[in-house]
């Protein structure tokens, strides 16, 4: 039960957490390329 429980609050924090990760990460390379091509 208790490992269960404890699996359960992981996957609700990590996931979560996860995907936020990468939006930040995709929209940070993102800009950074517009900004290279803006440049060049």
């Amino acid at each position: 039960m208790l490992g269960w429980t404890f699996t359960a609050w992981l996957v609700v924090f990590i996931i979560p957490a996860l995907i936020t990760g990468f939006s930040i990460v995709y929209y940070v390379l993102g800009k950074n390329e517009q900004q290279e091509e803006d440049e060049s």
